[in-house]
């Protein structure tokens, strides 16, 4: 069983993954807005390039402070190939079984005790 240290840091390697997908693509938008941009406009019209700095308060990649992934391996090939991402995101199946079993005896209880409380009800109105 994983400890809460290790699941945080597996944690924070995935956001630091997300973000870093993240930048390809606004960097991959800003590419292409700047190339619509220049074949569309007219001759001796400047072209404005778009902000270096996202308008938010959220830091780039490069301003976080570096996590334990950051010295294993380069930021592009963090994102990892699209077919193993959902296993990352699965639960371990020993506490998913423990979570199912308990779910289930907790509404089985639920349901017993409303039944003995309706029988009860039905008994008091009707003695």
């Amino acid at each position: 069983m994983k400890s809460r240290l290790e699941k945080l840091l597996e944690q924070r390697k995935l956001l630091e993954d997300h973000l870093a997908w993240i930048d390809a693509e606004i960097q991959r938008a800003r590419e292409e807005k700047t190339e619509t941009n220049g074949s569309s406009r007219g001759k001796g019209t400047p072209a404005h390039p778009p902000p270096d700095e996202p308008p938010s308060r959220i830091p780039a990649i490069g301003q976080l402070p570096p996590g334990p992934a950051a010295a294993t391996a380069p930021a592009t090939a963090a994102i990892g190939d699209p077919a193993t991402l959902p296993e990352k995101f699965r639960p371990d199946s020993k506490s998913l079984a423990r979570d199912v079993r308990f779910g289930c005896l907790l509404y089985g209880g639920i349901a017993t005790m409303l039944l003995a409380g309706l029988v009860a009800l039905i008994y008091l109105i009707y003695d």
